[in-house]
């Protein structure tokens, strides 16, 4: 009986997977890597200043890939819930030695025999017991290094005397700075895998056979050796890369073929975001000394710029039992209400030091005004930065309600139109908020961002100067941003004030990089970020204005600052898998419905695949468009379509839907919007009208010709929330 009822099973389980192959076994497609950290090191000390967050987390994003921390020092092994998920372990310590380093290489033996894998920068980390001082023996370490597919012999010097170079493959090892008079170390690393790639070989001098592997990927990770990997400038902390970074992760996590969300691209088109901190909204301005700068922003800039803008206040500065007043109030008002503005909240008070409650004002039975004696009783570090302002007295819980929770209902209450909402919390100060902190945000149902300032220009001439995507203090989630501020680049606002017209080359090095190997790579969104306090001189103003016209005349998607941080949020989350036909399954993914795959001259099969929007290409990478539902199949082919697909749009489509004979969608118009699908009926006259959601109000009515190909093109000149009809002339 028994047997009868588990044949029945399998007989039912086989035509389940025949009449509805959707339930068909996918193999899921892990892309967390493990960061192992150790905070008895300098450089190390948190799960947001590390070797990895600061420099390696931003290249692994571009990869597709999510990082989470542990930390060695403090949180001992891994546990076997954290490791579920994970595709490799990155480590990058910059000393040989450790707490329990012999249950250390236990744990990450283990993890290899399980096919993760692991991928060592700078020091091995684990060869001496920082507790006992005793030396780990090298069977053990190489029983870590082994299943690498390399084996360690040790055999140390740091002689350059003594050291020969064998060989080095400049467009992996001499990134962002040359080999050349700093060949200063050497360890004997010899690979097993056959099939191990060497880019940097070392020997001893007058030693046969002492050749030594030191940047090296294999078929279940890689190793470049301390020096090798980067180098640090121990003067200002800079650090630039030796290894190709994006190069060297991809093979060593092997990645190369794997689809990669991305939250660079929307649609085909560059994402662009501005924000504005609410610092200095109530200075008044030089341009004519009588108007406040959050006029001149609002007059020269929000109402002269159709694009999305997210606009934040301090409510101290607005609210007139503080140092607002009524004219402020209704100015905090004409502003929240233009079209083109989000609402964002920059805090009550402004803390500068969200750990230790230091803010910008002083508020009777809140804060006092710092001095001498308080300043003494906090303890501070030698080379603290917020030495003036005040401290917030109260206790943390009222603390954190009053900066996030009431700033958030006043901007609701007093300020915000009726028919919007608070969307964004932009943190202040050093923008490193609590656990407990970011916890209020969500429940407040508002997303979060700042921290992050990326720059990569002549000043700072390097991939490291990019931020990641996301902060994580205690495994929650903060958004970073893409930019840095016009703060940044006038070094805390002094002269010269029209600096921030810089960020315009980071804006070009994030996308067509010069000043490194010139590899087109577009690794960050364009993001105008700034405070009010623009608006109080005129250099200023004018940098300020350059940026944003530089950002509209590229190819871009403008969306508002909020959209950015739920496509990062959906970065986070996503999942991947590949089922038995070798299609790739998309769930939980948000509004990052971007894929990008590199390399690859396939396009997607749009009868085969779900939940596909478009596709295009873009200096060899291909970029898919998912659609918003949340769940999307993906089937590659060397064919060519002949189904009709988006090619790209400059404005955020929804609720697509697309024949040869017709389409139509849904979207918020900017400045600009242009849009373009193919494998239309060629050479057919299209009518296009858009219609203004709820006042059923047209607003376009043309007609456009596909051409040749059934390639069809349009622009929507107007402004609003329309719903667009394309439909072929009789």
């Amino acid at each position: 009986m028994i047997k009868l009822k588990n044949t029945s099973i399998c007989i039912l389980a086989f035509l389940g997977l025949v009449l509805f192959p959707s339930l068909a076994f996918s193999a899921p497609i892990n892309r967390t890597i493990l960061a192992i950290f150790d905070s008895s090191e300098d450089y190390n000390r948190r799960d947001d200043r590390n070797m990895i967050h600061d420099n390696a987390e931003m290249v692994l994003n571009y990869l597709g890939l999510r990082v989470i921390y542990h930390d060695i020092q403090e949180e001992g092994l891994p546990s076997a819930e954290k490791m579920k998920n994970v595709r490799g372990i990155l480590t990058w310590f910059l000393d040989e030695q450790m707490r329990n380093a012999q249950a250390y290489a236990q744990w990450a033996e283990e993890q290899l025999n399980q096919g993760k894998y692991y991928v060592a920068l700078g020091n091995l980390g684990f060869l001496k017991d920082s507790g006992t001082q005793d030396i780990t023996p090298l069977i053990k370490v190489n029983e870590v290094m082994n299943p690498i597919g390399l084996i360690y012999h040790g055999h140390r010097t740091d002689d350059p005397f003594e050291i020969e170079l064998v060989k080095k493959v400049p467009e992996m090892v001499e990134f962002e700075r040359t080999l050349d008079n700093e060949i200063g170390l050497y360890e004997l690393m010899r690979p097993l895998d056959p099939e191990a790639k060497t880019y940097l070989m070392l020997r001893k001098k007058n030693e046969p056979g002492s050749e030594s592997s030191v940047v090296v990927t294999t078929k279940q990770g890689g190793f470049a050796l301390r020096d090798y990997e980067a180098i640090i400038n121990y003067f200002d902390d800079g650090v630039r890369w030796r290894i190709n970074p994006f190069s060297f992760f991809s093979e060593a996590f092997h990645v190369q073929t794997m689809p990669k969300y991305d939250v660079t691209t929307l649609f085909g088109k560059r994402i662009f975001y501005s924000h504005i901190d609410g610092d200095g909204f109530r200075n008044i301005s030089d341009l004519d000394h009588k108007s406040y700068s959050g006029e001149i922003i609002y007059d020269q800039i929000i109402k002269t710029y159709n694009v999305p803008i997210t606009v934040s206040f301090i409510t101290a500065d607005v609210d007139p039992k503080y140092f607002g007043s009524d004219e402020l109030v209704d100015l905090a008002k004409k502003i929240l209400d233009a079209d083109n503005v989000e609402i964002g909240v920059h805090a009550f008070t402004h803390p500068l030091d969200w750990k230790r409650q230091v803010t910008v004002y002083a508020i009777n039975k809140y804060s006092k005004t710092l001095d001498e004696r308080l300043l003494n009783e906090m303890s501070l570090p030698a080379n603290y930065s917020y030495t003036s302002g005040a401290l917030i007295t109260v206790n943390k819980e009222e603390y954190l309600n009053a900066e996030i929770k009431k700033a958030v209902d006043f901007t609701n209450e007093t300020l915000a139109p009726k028919n919007k909402r608070v969307e964004l919390y932009q943190w202040s100060g050093n923008c490193e908020p609590s656990p407990e902190a970011i916890d209020l945000t969500r429940s407040l149902k508002v997303k979060n961002i700042n921290r992050g300032d990326s720059r990569f220009d002549r000043y700072l001439p390097s991939y490291t100067g990019v931020a990641a995507l996301t902060r994580q203090p205690e495994s929650r989630l903060q958004v970073q941003t893409s930019n840095s501020n016009e703060n940044i680049y006038t070094d805390g606002w002094e002269v010269p004030y029209d600096r921030y017209e810089q960020v315009i080359e980071t804006f070009q090095q994030t996308e067509y990089p010069t000043l490194v190997d010139g590899v087109p790579r577009r690794v960050a969104a364009i993001n105008v970020y700034y405070h009010f306090y623009s608006g109080e001189k005129v250099l200023a103003l004018e940098a300020l204005k350059k940026a944003y016209t530089f950002a509209l005349q590229q190819d871009i998607i403008p969306i508002f600052t909020s959209r950015y941080v739920k496509i990062v949020e959906g970065f986070v989350s996503g999942e991947m898998s590949q089922n038995e036909q070798g299609g790739y399954e998309f769930k939980e993914y948000g509004m990052c419905q971007t894929v990008r795959f590199d390399g690859t001259q396939q396009v997607p099969d749009m009868q085969k695949s779900k939940g596909i929007y478009g596709y295009s290409f873009w200096e060899g990478y291909l970029y898919v468009y998912l659609t918003e539902i949340g769940d999307a199949t993906l089937y590659l082919t060397s064919t060519s379509n002949k189904n009709p697909y988006m090619e790209y749009a400059s404005t955020i489509i929804k609720t697509l839907s697309i024949n040869k004979d017709s389409l139509a969608f849904t979207t918020q118009l900017w400045a600009g919007a242009r849009y373009q699908f193919a494998n239309m009926e060629p050479n057919t006259t299209y009518r296009i009208k858009a219609d203004t959601i709820g006042k059923n109000e047209t607003v376009v009515d043309e007609l456009a010709k596909t051409d040749s190909t059934g390639q069809l093109f349009f622009k929507l000149e107007a402004s609003g929330r329309v719903s667009v009809s394309v439909t072929k002339e009789a």
